[in-house]
This record gives structure tokens, C-alpha cells and sequence, in this order.
């Protein structure tokens, strides 16, 4: 649905060509959107990937997740564990609130199921147009070594870099 949704506004630019930007979970969109794109997709960037392989979740992961689409101290946890625990509590307090007001239970349960089930890494193969990831110092998830192993095999055109003092966010 998000594919479909972006590629029709793509299909509306009226141009041939253009690059793909994704932040998180946007990171997988983006490349189901470099498959189902009606134009020529020239290069992507990834902040704070995630793969189209998915995320494999343990039990304890996945219950946080899902519990995250009706509870403002789940989406907390996860945005401070993500952020490597050591953002103010205001800043914490803030992101759940506002993360909170501006969605709702079925879009956060939707796309927890977009992300981390997602798995189409087979159906892009290997594609040669310029990768960069950037990956947050403080981001025990979405790491420079986990960018790599999961990226690296479909895009072997790949530059990961590592931004010092920062979180997923």
C-alpha cells in the first residue's frame, strides 16, 4: 500500500529519474518503491536502515513493539533504548507524547508488520546503483555492522557511515 501510494506520486512528477531518502522503518518502503517505481530510481539513502529482509524480533522485542501501538511508555522505552539511554527524560517525554497524538493503534501495529516482517530481499537481487546508510553511534539496532551484512548483499556499491554522538532518531 505505502509502495503503490509513493510510485503513483512518482508516476505524477513527470520525471525520469530521481534518488529515494528513508529514515527506520522508511528504509524498507524505499526499497520496495526501487522495485515498483515507474521511473528510473538513481541512487537511495538510508538513515538508520532497516532491511528488506525484515528485523527478526525475540518474543521479549516483539511484545514491546506491539504493545508500542496503544501504550505511550512502550513507544518511551523503545525511543530511549534506540537512542542509546542517555536523552533527557523531557526530550523521551515529548517523542512518545507527540508519537502518540499523531498516529494511530492500527497505522503502528500496520507498520510494525511492514518492517519487521517484511522480507523481499530475494526479489531485489543484486542492484548496482550507489548505496549510502547512516547509522547513529548511539543505535544499538540499526548499526554500522548490521547495515553492512544486511545491505552489503543485495548493494555492492554500498557506503556505510557511522555519525558520532547520535541515536536513531
Amino acid at each position: 500500500e505505502i509502495s503503490r501510494e509513493v510510485t503513483e506520486y512518482i508516476g505524477g512528477l513527470g520525471v525520469a529519474k530521481l534518488s529515494l531518502l528513508g529514515h527506520s522503518m522508511g528504509t524498507v518502503f524505499m526499497q520496495r518503491i526501487l522495485l515498483d517505481s515507474p521511473v528510473e530510481i538513481t541512487a537511495l539513502v538510508g538513515i538508520s536502515a532497516v532491511p528488506a529482509s525484515g528485523t527478526p524480533l525475540d518474543e521479549q522485542s516483539r511484545a514491546l513493539f506491539e504493545s508500542a501501538a496503544t501504550q505511550e511508555a512502550s513507544r518511551r522505552t523503545i525511543i530511549d533504548f534506540t537512542s542509546g539511554s542517555h536523552l533527557p527524560d523531557s526530550w523521551l517525554d515529548q517523542m512518545a507524547a507527540d508519537s502518540m497524538a499523531h498516529s494511530t493503534p492500527e497505522a503502528v501495529r500496520n507498520y510494525l508488520l511492514a518492517w519487521a516482517d517484511a522480507d523481499f530481499a530475494a526479489e531485489l537481487g543484486t542492484q548496482d546503483l550507489p548505496v549510502l546508510i547512516l547509522t547513529g553511534a548511539n543505535d544499538p539496532a540499526a548499526t554500522s555492522d548490521f547495515a553492512t551484512a544486511t545491505y552489503g548483499q543485495i548493494y555492492p556499491n554500498l557506503t556505510v557511515e557511522e555519525l558520532p554522538d547520535t541515536g536513531h532518531y
